[in-house]
Order: C-alpha cells, then sequence, then structure tokens
C-alpha cells in the first residue's frame, strides 16, 4: 500500500487500498496505464479543486488539510497513494538508530471549507508514495517515487458546511490525470451533488460480487460475514455483520451493571470511483484472495501479532458456515511465536477496519465506537 505527504500535526494514520492482486508496484505500470515519456521523478502536482457551478460548494478540511485521495491506474484505481499524515521516520531498511521518535501534536480541528463559485482550493502533492510497515521500533515506512503513468484524485464535495465538517454525505468528484502533470497542476471540477454513475438504479439489484470486478462495476456482497475486535481493555465490545446485497450492521455492547445493546445499519456502496470508499467489490477482491480462502479451509489460526503489546485486540473474521480466522499486525521481532500474517490478509484486516471506523462514524454518529 503506497501513501504519500508528510505534515505537522496530529497521529498517524493509515489508509489502505486493494487486495495484492489489484495492488501492485506502481513502479510496474501495464501498457495501459504508463505513458510514453518518461522524465526525471519526482513529480509536484497542485490540484486545482475548482467550484464550476452556480452555488458555492464545501469540502473538508482535517489534519491534512483538503481531504482528498489519489489512485492508480496500473491498479485498477484501487491502490491509494495518499495523502496521509505520518509523524516521526523509520524506514523499513534503515538501522533502527536512524529511526526518528515521534513528536506529535494536535491536528487542526475539523472544518467545512467553502469554495466560492469560480474560485478554487489548491492543494499540493509531491508524487512520492509511503508505504506503512512494522519492525521492532514500532510503525516504519518505505517511501517509493512514484513513475510516469495514468492516475486519478477524488474528493468528497458537499453543499452545505455542517455536512463538510463532518465529512458526511455529499458526491464524490474525480479527474483522471498523467504525471507529470502538464505544468505541473491537475484541474478538478467539483460539479454538483450527484450520485455514482456506477451505481446501479433504485430497485436494481447488481450481481453478486466475484473478486475480479473492475472498481467501476457496481456488485452486491455474495456471501455474509462477520466480525469483530478480541480481546483489549475496552469496556465497550464491538460486533459488524456483512449482509447481501450491500449492508453492514454495527452492534455495541456498552459493559456495566446492565449491558446496553446499540445497533445501526449502513448501505455499503457496491461501486466507487474513489479508492478511499470500501465498496462490496473491495470486500470480495480481499475475501477470496488465496491466502486468505486457504486460511478460512483450515482450523482457526490467528495471524500477526496483537496491535498493542499490553491491552492489543485480534480482528476476527467469520463466515456464515462457521469458518473463522484470526488477523494482526504483522510479526516483528520479539513478539514470541507468532503465524506471519500475507499481504492479503493485512489487507483484509485494514479494509475492514476501514469499513467498521470509518463508515459508521459519518453514518452512525451516535454508537460509541
Amino acid at each position: 500500500m503506497a501513501l504519500s505527504s508528510t505534515l505537522g500535526c496530529g497521529s498517524a494514520t493509515s489508509l489502505v487500498g486493494g487486495d495484492a492482486s489489484t495492488n501492485p508496484d506502481t513502479s510496474q505500470t501495464s501498457a495501459l496505464c504508463a505513458i510514453s515519456s518518461t522524465p526525471a521523478t519526482p513529480f509536484d502536482v497542485s490540484f486545482h479543486f475548482r467550484a464550476d457551478g452556480a452555488k458555492p460548494v464545501y469540502v473538508h478540511k482535517g489534519c491534512i488539510g483538503v481531504d482528498y485521495g489519489v489512485s492508480s491506474c496500473a491498479s485498477g484505481f484501487t491502490a491509494q497513494l495518499g495523502p496521509v499524515y505520518q509523524c516521526g521516520k523509520c524506514e523499513c531498511s534503515a538501522p533502527l538508530s536512524m529511526c526518528e521518535r515521534p513528536t506529535c501534536g494536535a491536528c487542526y480541528p475539523d472544518e467545512g471549507a467553502a469554495v466560492a463559485p469560480g474560485t478554487a482550493i489548491d492543494s499540493e502533492w509531491s508524487a512520492v508514495g509511503i508505504e506503512f510497515g512494522e519492525n521492532a521500533s514500532g510503525q516504519c515506512t518505505t517511501t517509493t517515487v512514484l513513475p510516469g503513468a495514468k492516475y486519478r484524485v477524488s474528493i468528497r464535495v458537499f453543499d452545505n458546511a455542517a455536512d463538510a465538517e463532518k465529512n458526511a454525505g455529499g458526491w464524490i468528484a474525480t479527474s483522471d490525470f498523467t504525471l507529470p502533470a502538464a505544468g505541473g497542476v491537475v484541474d478538478v471540477p467539483l460539479g454538483a451533488a450527484h450520485p455514482e454513475s456506477c451505481e446501479p438504479a433504485a430497485g436494481v439489484t447488481a450481481p453478486a460480487c466475484t473478486g475480479a470486478e473492475p472498481r467501476d462495476h457496481a456488485c452486491s456482497v455474495a456471501a455474509p460475514f462477520s466480525f469483530r475486535w478480541d480481546g483489549g481493555l475496552a469496556q465497550n465490545t464491538e460486533s459488524f455483520s456483512v449482509a447481501a446485497p450491500a449492508k453492514l450492521t454495527a452492534t455495541v455492547t456498552e459493559g456495566g451493571a446492565n449491558d446496553v445493546v446499540k445497533a445501526c445499519d449502513v448501505a455499503i456502496p457496491q461501486c466507487s470511483a474513489d479508492a478511499r470508499v470500501v465498496t462490496a467489490g473491495d470486500l470480495s477482491r480481499a475475501l477470496t484472495a488465496p491466502s486468505v480462502a486457504a486460511a478460512f479451509a483450515k482450523p482457526m489460526k490467528v495471524y500477526g501479532a496483537d496491535t498493542r503489546p499490553v491491552d492489543g485486540t485480534i480482528l476476527i473474521v467469520e463466515r456464515a458456515d462457521g469458518t473463522a480466522i484470526g488477523l494482526g499486525n504483522p510479526c516483528f521481532s520479539g513478539v514470541g511465536t507468532c503465524n506471519d500474517p500475507t499481504t492479503d490478509m493485512l489487507t483484509l484486516r485494514d479494509l475492514l477496519q476501514r469499513l467498521g471506523a470509518t463508515v459508521t462514524k459519518t453514518a452512525c454518529p451516535d454508537l460509541p465506537l
């Protein structure tokens, strides 16, 4: 997973896009995604997010500034390339003595930034990917200069400041571009409210996902499954279930003298042009990846280490037939006995973490997640 941009506020955040089959090394572009000219890299880009309608629109701004995402043609637009915030610096290939200790401060508060008609908000992006990993010091990164090729920028747009501040609702604007960009600028018209063109019409059920669909082809969850975080010291327990055609049910049990159960249903997008959006197709690709399917075929086993050494948790994923696997962080020196998770397993773990946290945070704000 390649990520980019380094900013100076808040805590480290990881974004995930695509499984290993659709998230290749972006330095190896396909013939359809490559360009004929390959001048020196890296390529600096200024995204020009422009209000092209008659009314003002709004975009979400948070710790990384304007909230947008970049994906690569080579990955079928499933691999996220940034931007993302990281604090501290530790190259996974460097000696531990070279690692800088994180010095993270508080993030800037979320806001809904207005873009008046005929004006734009510019955001600078350096096309250097950052892939997060783990070593004995904790989180580390591997940086990669992105090649000249085809990419896509996506941003969620809103018609009012309140929704933009919460980052809930709105519509997605995209613009495909190449590196290097002409003049170093990519124009992104924000448009007016509209559903994604790939979403099926009301009352139409998309075909069941196979895992082979392009990102912009709608499909429905093929088989139900559930996931939950096991362990840890939190008083509240969270569990999630996914059902056809595309529904997520989040359930929180609040501990105490009398347990209180709260639940919320969320529609899972069946397709999206934005790699940051978890879709039914993403779930199918991750669940049918070879190493994941092979793990489900065996007796229950935990792959990876607890998310924290003392009060850590493990993600338990269970299919409707009762087969299950446990997923943690990558194994590292000093962790003891540990079954190394594959790249596909880590993709599934992070995908479900994003689905559980991001989608329900915006769609179910009253749940104590």
